[in-house]
Formats: C-alpha cells, structure tokens, sequence
C-alpha cells in the first residue's frame, strides 16, 4: 500500500490495544511530550521561534537496522497504517482482512536489510524502508506510532533512509503519499522532495455506494478531486 504516517507517517489510529502500542511505549513518548511541554512553559531562549516539529527529541530516538525480533510490532505498525488509510478514504476493503501480514510481503519483496526502526526506550515506535531499482529508489514506507508522532522520529527515520540511498548512488529517490494525506505531503515537502515527478490519475470504477469524492486541486487548468 502507499501512505505514509507521522502526521504524515503514521495513522491516528491505534492508541492502544496494539503491538505497536504497549504502555512502555506510550510511557516513553508520553515523558518525552511532557519534557518538550515544560521546556515550552519556561520559555526558554532556545526554545524561542521554534516548533515543536523542529525540535530535537528529548528522549533518545535511536534508528538501526531491522531485526527478526521487529517483526511483530512492525506488522502493528503496518496495521495501523492501513487503518489509518481506511479512515482516509472511508473504505474498509483498503488492505484486506489482516492488513499487517503485508509486511511480509514486503520484507520479502525489498529484504531486510532495507527496513529500519526508530527505538525510543528500547520499544519500536516506527519503521521506514527503502526499495531500489537501478539508479532510482522509492522511499515505502514511513511509519510512526501515535504516541511518538511530531516528536522527530518520521525526521530521523528519512534521513537515514536518505543516506543509505546516497551511498547506494540512487540518482533520484521519490516518496509517493496518498493525495489527500495534506499532512504527509507537507513532511515530505519539508524533507527535501520539493520536485513534482509524476501525477497518477485514475477513475472509480465502483458502484455508488455514498463513497464521495471531495474537491481537490487544480493542475494545468483542470480541477481533480481528492
């Protein structure tokens, strides 16, 4: 599936209940949230004129290679990432009965050793991965869990999967959110992906069911829905 989290690389859903949503997990963000609360009370020189996005982590976010033992939470993650879509586009077929067994297939599809995790207080909080052909890449996907979302990790997990497509030579790397997801696109841009590559019309083809289409952009003079 395409889409990312954060606000812009992970779903709002899944507060808890989930493998990627146990408490220490929610503790450590939790605590993390408060830290950058209270720094923001003080007013603090080093806080002024800058947002909450823009600040660093103040609990450690440590990025690395996926392991075997990831498998379960990243399966959560991609799960809740498919909800998330669901909730999008108010269509509850998106991913199919258990939407976290497509990672799977995508761990077989692009290997392991192009996935990494984001650790805070050793528990998974999000996952991006890399998927290379030739000279070009695609970064799929970028996932944060709720708990941890504007707190930098989305920031720390494309910036090592940018790194790693520099080393590869990836002449050009592109990312490909869903169109309505405004806040992923805003990451993205904010990330570096200022370059608009290719455009992915299409037509629905399903029957009316009160499934709507809401007004979108307009490119090249004509207007499209979102």
């Amino acid at each position: 599936m395409r889409g990312v989290g954060h606000p812009s690389c992970g779903p709002e859903a899944c507060r808890c209940g989930r493998a990627a949503c146990d408490s220490p997990l929610a503790a450590a963000c939790s605590a993390r949230r408060n830290a950058q609360s209270s720094d923001a009370d003080v007013g603090s020189p080093a806080s002024a004129g800058t947002t909450r996005q823009e600040r660093q982590p103040v609990t450690e976010t440590v990025v690395r290679p996926y392991g075997p033992s990831d498998l379960r939470v990243c399966r959560g993650l991609w799960a809740a990432l498919t909800e998330a879509h669901r909730d999008l586009y108010d269509d509850p077929t998106i991913g199919g009965e258990d939407p976290g067994l497509a990672f799977d297939g995508h761990l077989a599809r692009v290997g392991a050793e192009r996935v990494w995790v984001a650790e805070v207080a050793r528990s998974v909080v999000g996952f991006a991965g890399l998927i290379v052909e030739d000279d070009e890449a695609e970064v799929e996907p970028v996932v944060v869990s709720p708990e941890c979302r504007r707190e930098g990790v989305g920031g720390l997990l494309v910036a090592r999967v940018v790194a790693e497509a520099r080393t590869l030579g990836v002449r050009y790397l592109n990312v490909r959110p869903v169109a309505r997801n405004a806040d992923a696109i805003r990451f993205f841009h904010q990330a570096g992906f200022v370059n608009l590559g290719h455009v992915e019309l299409f037509m629905d083809m399903r029957p009316a069911d009160g499934r709507e289409w809401g007004d979108g952009q307009t490119v090249h003079g004509r207007r499209f829905r979102l």
